[in-house]
Parts: structure tokens; C-alpha cells; sequence
């Protein structure tokens, strides 16, 4: 008898309670339900933790540039554009700006969702390939006109050099704050998207950033600078720019 009852005490000790139904219940739908989250949070860990930020190495060349006397300063002020025409240009520094991209990547897979994850480290090539100084073939070299304008001009061609160091370091920090973590994607186009937001955002990005070096360049010719320049060396620019007022006028008036 003692028996059956421990029996019978042992039984009703094991029976679940409701409240017990409920917690399993609720237990088993934690570990089942978010199983998918749950991966996809482990993912992007595990990129993070295995895929270390890569550099943005930004190079810049230091800016060479080439003399041209060979046109006369009415032909100059034709190359210095729309915005020069009438104007008298005596000398000009034009130069072509060219930037490169390159990458290398690191990448991840999740072959089972089909995921990917990519880190670039990428270079950024700036550049200055074509700086041409032009003066006026009516001015001897060597002279003072001559001295004064090539001067005036070096100035131009140091405002781009000094823009390069401002344009470099813009570069590396806004492309360091956006590739500091990885690009996740579908299997097999996390290479394309970073090729379309090079093309589509950086690059107009460094172009942008690039045409910033013309406020530097209205700087060196200021109206009070133009006064210096035209009146330096006793006169010589402001007759040059008087004669050529004058062969003006009489051609028009020829007609």
C-alpha cells in the first residue's frame, strides 16, 4: 500500500501544469521562429570580424608644367574661352585634370542565402597631366613684360598644386567613412555595385570636389593684381594692350 501511494505521489509530481505547457510552448517558438534573423545577424558578424576595413590610398604627382611662346596674345585670349572673348590676354595657364580608380576586394559568401559581403581597398590616382603656361610671342623672353607675366601665371599653376593637397585629403576621408564597412549583397554582385557607385558617385564626387581650385584662381587675378601686372615694368603691358586697342579700332574702321 505505502508503495502504490509513493506511486501515486511520484505521478502527480511529473504531470505538467498548464503554466508548464506554456513556457515550453513559448521556449520552442524562441528557438525555432527568428532561426533566419538569427543566421542573417551571424553573417554580417562574421563579415565584419573577418573582413577588416581596407585603406583609400589617394596619390597625387607633383605638377610639372610647359612653357609655350609660339602664339600671340590675341590667339591666347581665343584659347582662354567664351568667357576671355574681347578680353586682353596676355598670358594663360590652362591645365587637364584627370583622376583613376582602381580596387582590389575582399570577399565572403553565405552559399546557403546566397548573400555576399566585400570590402575594397582602393587606390585614387589625381593628376594634373597637361599644365601649359602661354605667354605672348610679343613679349622677348627675358624681359621685364615677359618676367612679370610668367610670374603672374606661376601663380596659377601653384593654386593648383596647393588645391591638390585640399582635393587629396577630401578624397581619402569621405571614401574612408563610406568604406569602412562592408557591401552586402546577392551571390555574385557585390563587384558590380561597387563598380556602378564609383562611376556614378565618386567620380562626380572628385570632379566636383576638383572645380573647387577656381575660387583659388580668382584669387591670383584679382582686379588688384590685373592693375599690378598691367602696370609693372614702366608701362610696357599697358602699351602692348594699347596697341592692340588701337590696331582694333583701325581694322574696324577699314571696313
Amino acid at each position: 500500500m505505502s508503495f502504490q501511494g509513493e506511486s501515486r505521489r511520484g505521478a502527480a509530481e511529473l504531470a505538467p501544469s498548464p503554466g508548464a505547457w506554456l513556457m515550453a510552448l513559448l521556449l520552442l517558438m524562441l528557438l525555432t521562429w527568428p532561426a533566419r534573423p538569427l543566421h542573417a545577424k551571424s553573417f554580417n558578424d562574421s563579415c565584419e570580424a573577418r573582413l577588416p576595413p581596407l585603406p583609400v590610398t589617394v596619390v597625387t604627382t607633383p605638377i610639372a608644367y610647359k612653357l609655350d611662346l609660339s602664339l600671340p596674345h590675341k590667339e591666347i585670349a581665343q584659347l582662354a574661352g567664351p568667357a576671355k572673348t574681347g578680353a586682353y590676354v596676355l598670358g594663360l595657364t590652362k591645365a587637364r585634370f584627370s583622376t583613376r580608380i582602381t580596387y582590389r576586394a575582399n570577399l565572403m559568401q553565405d552559399r546557403v542565402n546566397q548573400k555576399e559581403c566585400l570590402l575594397p581597398a582602393i587606390t585614387v590616382t589625381l593628376s594634373y597631366p597637361s599644365v601649359v603656361v602661354y605667354i605672348g610671342s610679343e613679349f622677348a623672353e627675358g624681359s621685364c613684360s615677359y618676367r612679370e607675366i610668367l610670374t603672374h601665371e606661376l601663380r596659377h599653376v601653384q593654386a593648383f598644386q596647393q588645391h591638390m593637397a585640399e582635393l587629396e585629403t577630401a578624397v581619402r576621408e569621405a571614401m574612408t567613412e563610406r568604406f569602412g564597412a562592408p557591401i552586402y549583397s546577392a551571390t555574385g554582385q557585390s563587384l558590380s555595385l561597387l563598380s556602378q557607385e564609383i562611376n556614378s558617385v565618386w567620380k562626380p564626387f572628385i570632379l566636383a570636389e576638383q572645380r573647387k581650385v577656381q575660387a583659388l584662381q580668382k584669387l591670383v587675378d584679382s582686379p588688384e593684381e590685373s592693375r599690378r601686372v598691367v602696370r609693372a615694368c614702366g608701362g610696357e603691358l599697358r602699351k602692348t594692350i594699347l596697341d592692340g586697342r588701337n590696331e582694333a579700332a583701325a581694322a574696324e574702321g577699314s571696313y
